[in-house]
């Protein structure tokens, strides 16, 4: 069982896994006392008695709308001016599925619980938009398979105090990423160009890429101060760091690309490796327990910070293939061409994010889930881009359990806003991308005099940006021995 993954996770990721945790806006660093405690905080996998099973089946749609400003670079006043407006467009994938599978057994213990468990991380992974419509020098597709394989364990040397920990096998197992790109022929011979919307010399760039092994650790603590208070902390203390590696197809967009990667550009070597970074992360959590005369717990609510070091990705790095040539003339013989490793800058900041989440126990075969969330940016408002959703967040959530001696039926929603983003053609950082061209950074020397100090591409991130999500989740857990 695996998650699709848009290139990777505050930033990318949305709260969050499970039914339960949706319901309650991921505020279930303290609450998590089953078997999904392997995601939220291991040392809440101790409090799981007999044996356990959760299986969740999260549903993502996502509603993201692009209306790009088009400008061009005039070399006569060096400055930017407006040509056109653009039609809007929109993702167009259908909703994203995810699944989430988790089992735990005590041994007949009332100290110790082992957990093992895969998953991927909260996201939505798939983006499809049109290869000639004007997002495509942005992004035009992707598709992201990930798993986290999970072993944890948990010890509870004592009724008020739990420790756990759970080692992650990353496995990357596909990351493919389609965007056109820009090749005029005078670039191909070693010439800038002027900065402008050369449909014809569009041609469409796809990576596929794995990385298919990278390790990784979270740790928790679960402590009881009061009968009514409970405090616990989980981490991911270490960033994970993934090297991509597999190969790339070029697709002229049109006849005259098509007749000069027929006749003149020799690809010899399809290589291409994509490395970036996933963060550490820090959670802790609050969580007052409501209880009557007899102790029976009523209902209660936890607060939860949950702070991620997205600042750990600041581009994402592309090397392409060293054998590239180009044949000049009839008669030309091939001569080497260089094609420098290429940066997707994204410029992420660390992220935090408040959660609430609180749930009444109606009876004993029903339970209510509720919450909210804020989470701020990953991007900042230069790199806003179409790939990643990764502006400011607030979530409502709610859900539902039915419970019985041997499974638990639960069902969630969430809807998560997002504000409108508008960036202007001057203020945004993110270009059309010219992989061969020789204006390269700091872009002082061999570029357009109508473009300087900016890369050799018009603006393609000027326009504005809308987009939300609609999240539904369904699971169950099985219980088998022990109290649930």
């Amino acid at each position: 069982l695996f998650t699709h993954k848009n290139a990777f996770a505050g930033g990318l990721d949305f709260p969050e896994n499970t039914s339960k945790g949706l319901a309650r806006s991921g505020a279930s660093t303290a609450s998590a006392q089953d078997p999904t405690a392997l995601w939220f905080n291991p040392a809440g996998l101790a409090h799981a008695r007999g044996s356990q099973t959760n299986l969740d089946i999260q549903f993502s749609k996502l509603n993201s709308r692009f209306t790009r400003s088009s400008f061009e670079y005039d070399a006569a006043s060096s400055s930017l001016v407006g040509r056109n407006d653009f039609d809007p467009v929109t993702n167009q994938e259908n909703p994203f599925i995810a699944p989430f599978l988790a089992t735990s057994y005590d041994f007949g213990r009332d100290d110790f619980a082992l957990g093992i468990g895969v998953f991927g991380p909260h996201a939505h992974g798939r983006r499809n938009y049109p290869v000639d419509g004007p997002n495509r020098y942005m992004i035009v597709s992707s598709d992201v398979l990930m798993a986290y394989y999970t072993l944890g364990a948990a010890w509870k040397p004592t009724k008020k105090f739990s420790i756990g920990a759970s080692v992650q096998w990353v496995d990357l197992l596909k990351s493919q990423y389609g965007v056109v790109v820009n090749m005029p022929l005078q670039e191909l011979t070693g010439l800038p160009t002027a900065a402008t919307e050369q449909s014809a010399s569009d041609v469409l760039f796809e990576l596929d890429v794995t990385d298919r092994f990278t390790p990784t650790a979270v740790f928790g603590l679960w402590y009881q101060a009061h009968p009514r208070l409970e405090i616990a902390f989980s981490t991911r203390p270490l960033p994970v760091h993934l090297e991509g590696r597999g190969t790339f197809e070029l697709t002229p967009q049109g006849p005259t690309m098509t007749n000069i990667l027929e006749t003149m550009l020799q690809v010899n070597d399809k290589s291409v490796g994509l490395d970036l970074s996933l963060p550490a992360w820090f959670r802790g959590g609050f969580r007052y327990r409501h209880l009557n005369e007899n102790g029976k717990e009523l209902w209660d609510i936890e607060v939860d910070f949950v702070y991620e070091m997205w600042s750990v990705l600041q581009d994402f790095d592309v090397t392409l293939g060293s054998d590239f040539e180009i044949i000049l003339g009839a008669d030309g013989e091939p001569s080497p061409l260089t094609v420098d490793p290429i940066k997707l800058p994204k410029k992420y900041k660390d992220t935090y994010s408040l959660r609430l989440g609180s749930t009444i126990y109606i009876s004993d075969a029903l339970d209510i889930h509720g919450g909210a969330f804020f989470e701020s940016a990953a991007s900042p408002k230069a790199y806003t881009h179409l790939d990643f959703t990764a502006s400011e967040r607030l979530g409502l959530t709610t859900g539902l359990t039915y419970k019985s001696d041997s499974y638990e039926i639960s069902l969630a929603y969430g809807h998560i806003f997002q504000p409108t983003r508008t960036v202007s053609a001057e203020e945004t950082m993110v270009y059309q991308l010219h992989p061969v061209s020789p204006c390269k950074p700091p872009y002082e020397e061999n570029c357009h005099s109508g473009n300087p100090g900016k890369p050799p591409g018009v603006p393609a991130g000027g326009g504005t940006f809308e987009s939300g999500f609609h999240v539904w989740s369904a699971g169950v857990t099985m219980f088998f021995g022990g109290d649930p």
